[in-house]
């Protein structure tokens, strides 16, 4: 899969004259369509971040800015950070892919913004029409993960194997019940973001496993008061430290391990789809007082067949609301929902195509930028 930018373009030594020589000094889009493309990009990553199963680093991969966003988190170094104090704004500026994260940025926040109320309505109400489209996407693009490895092995299997393991337990983990104290939201940020820009591995999930999702989607929901806003600036904070971190480590075992990061992280997506299915049965629950009333915990979910969706199932319920100390437990019938195969098959297929769509598309552009740089010299 091609990036819009090299990943291993390098700064001139040269002190930039000029504002406008500064910015544009370093890879990022150069015009208003390339900024509107790549923001369009980071709608596409901040939607798929919030839904728990599905990583916007599937989706910087899809759409072919992979590895220039790992280099332009990456320039946000310590020499950077030297220049800023030093006061030397523009040679700061030069050294950093600020035009790229930028456009990135108000993508991805625009997604976190708007999207973030119809997401929590279709995950409510359109669960299996959601899941089967992004299961289509994610089905798709794991051939082009594969891809990039350029020689297969029966290690590169084993590798693939082991990373599927992986993200198949990970992925069937129950949810646990943590504090929302600013401190551990910190600490959540830094494990989310870090599992954000991995391929196959959702930051949203991991975020629902540490209890916390809900939680901070509300705070997005409700941006505005001083209460969201504390959540929103120490998560971002905390993301911001876990990616300057985590994407260095990431990029060397690239540049050392190319073949073998690929196998690995084409495993962690075949074992993602684990929670991607569309149609899944709750079995087992836990219903529970908190603080904020009665709630419900799954602590087992089964994926099945449409035809077994459709069927009445048994689930069993632990209800711990009935007194202090006290548990009941009650098996259930519950009926079968209606699996909309059809319309779920019609998005998986939409999914597949968009992912060749994109593909061939970001292939395109990547020609044309390297026949661009070619006359320029």
């Amino acid at each position: 899969m091609s990036d819009e930018t090299t990943a291993t373009e390098q700064v001139t030594n040269a002190a930039p004259k000029t504002w406008r020589e500064a910015l544009f000094s370093t890879p990022g889009p150069k015009t208003t369509g390339e900024a509107v493309t790549l923001a369009v990009k980071g709608v596409c990553m901040g939607t798929a971040d919030i839904i728990p199963g599905v990583s916007g680093g599937t989706m910087a991969f899809i759409s072919g800015i992979y590895e220039s966003l790992l280099a332009a988190v990456a320039s946000f170094d310590t020499e950077f950070l030297k220049l800023i104090f030093s006061g030397k704004i523009k040679e700061a500026l030069a050294r950093v892919h600020l035009r790229f994260i930028v456009c990135l940025l108000v993508g991805i926040v625009a997604a976190f913004i708007s999207s973030a109320k119809l997401v929590h309505y279709l995950m409510e109400h359109e669960i299996v029409l959601t899941m089967s489209l992004f299961f289509g996407l994610i089905l798709s693009s794991i051939y082009f993960v594969a891809s990039h490895a350029s020689k297969w092995s029966i290690l590169r299997v084993v590798q693939v194997i082991a990373g599927a393991v992986a993200a198949y337990y990970f992925t069937g983990m129950i949810p646990v019940e943590t504090p929302h104290a600013l401190w551990f939201i910190f600490i959540c940020a830094i494990i989310a973001i870090c599992a954000m820009i991995l391929p196959g591995i959702s930051g949203s999930f991991l975020l629902l496993i540490l209890g916390q999702y809900m939680y901070i989607l509300g705070a997005v929901k409700n941006p505005f008061s001083v209460e969201s806003l504390s959540i929103i600036v120490v998560y971002i904070v905390g993301s911001i430290v876990g990616l300057t971190g985590f994407v260095r480590v990431l990029r060397w075992t690239l540049n050392n391990w190319h073949d073998a990061t690929m196998a690995v992280l084409t495993g962690l997506m075949i074992g993602s789809m684990r929670k991607i299915w569309p149609w899944k049965q709750q079995v087992e629950t836990l219903v529970y007082q908190s603080s904020k009333g009665i709630k419900e915990k799954i602590l087992v979910e089964q994926n099945v067949w449409p035809t077994s969706y459709a069927q009445e199932y048994m689930q069993t319920v632990h209800n711990a609301t009935k007194g202090v100390g006290e548990m009941v437990t009650e098996t259930t019938t519950v009926a079968g929902s209606n699996p909309q195969w059809v319309a779920a098959i019609v998005l998986m297929v939409i999914g597949v195509v968009l992912v060749f769509v994109l593909e061939s598309w970001s292939n395109r552009e990547s020609r044309k930028e390297k026949k661009v740089e070619l006359e320029g010299k």
